[in-house]
């Protein structure tokens, strides 16, 4: 009765680590699968763009900080923001540039189709990077999941260290949510309609800024308390899976909702996980009644 006891908890870490073992191989697959096809469609339109882009004379409306120019498809008018390097000229200078007829709100710059082949090249040398290195950060971490089980599996009884639970800490954890999340969200920011979205709300240079920049960085400070509250996010997981809690997302609410009285030492890990909350809430109906403000 007494190693049945013992072997409570080793048996609930041996079914976490199975768990996590094909998390991380999932996300080993589909995380870099994602990853590749928001760089890729990004590069095709660049070759898209290089093949058979058609030109079109622009006018520059604003040459502060950066260099922004209209121009007009089909009686559409679309704009964008460069950098000086990109389009050195002055307010009411024209310009050629060039624009995928399939998306008139994708541009550049340049009548030479050279310059978006050359970006496209760029741009897929640096998906390459970031999407093997998050294929080796999951695949390690499925990997040491796996030795964790075996070196598991292999113990006659006893209760399991403390440092045997769990490959990274909370804090961690939290952090690579944290970044992961962000990368996601800045990446969005380069999808041509989402931009169209923002240029309406914001102006194509608001601060002086092009408007993705402007937004990615507003995005980031305004984002930046969330690498705290999913420490401690984190720490609650843990705890879920230790006294084998569901992860899903109304098991993890639950077990949230309840932690202070299972576990008291988490309240304030409690606390600020539903501070969170509320912040997204209130981030979420503040875009809600600006965006309904600017008729976006």
């Amino acid at each position: 009765m007494t190693d049945a006891i013992a072997d409570a908890p080793r048996e609930k870490l041996i079914r976490s680590h199975q768990r996590w073992r094909w998390i991380f191989l999932l996300l080993a697959v589909l995380l870099p699968a994602a990853l590749h096809a928001i760089f890729e469609r990004q590069a095709r339109r660049l070759d898209a763009l290089a093949d058979h882009g058609k030109t079109v004379r622009a006018t520059v409306t604003d040459a502060a900080t950066y260099v922004g120019y209209r121009y007009e498809v089909d009686g559409a008018a679309y704009s964008l923001s460069v950098s000086r390097d990109e389009a050195p000229f002055n307010v009411g200078q024209e310009l050629i540039v060039s624009y995928l007829p399939e998306a008139p709100a994708f541009t550049r710059p340049t009548s030479d189709p050279s310059v978006p082949r050359g970006e496209a090249a760029r741009n897929r040398s640096f998906a390459r990077k970031v999407v093997g290195g998050a294929v080796i950060f999951f695949a390690i971490n499925a990997a040491l999941s796996e030795l964790k089980l075996r070196r598991l599996r292999k113990r006659t009884g006893g209760r399991p260290d403390e440092t045997d639970a769990f490959l990274v800490s909370p804090v961690w954890a939290g952090r690579f949510v944290g970044l992961l999340l962000v990368a996601i969200l800045i990446g969005t920011n380069f999808y041509d309609d989402v931009g169209e979205v923002q240029r309406k709300a914001f102006g194509a240079t608001p601060f002086g800024l092009p408007v993705r920049v402007a937004v990615s960085t507003a995005e980031v400070v305004l984002f930046a308390p969330y690498f705290w509250v999913f420490e401690h996010v984190m720490r609650i997981a843990y705890q879920a899976l230790r006294d084998g809690a569901s992860l899903s997302r109304s098991g993890l609410a639950s077990y949230i909702w309840r932690v202070n009285e299972l576990h008291p030492e988490l309240r304030r890990s409690r606390a600020i996980a539903i501070a969170g909350l509320v912040y997204f809430a209130v981030l979420a109906a503040g875009w809600i009644s600006f965006a309904g403000h600017r008729g976006v």
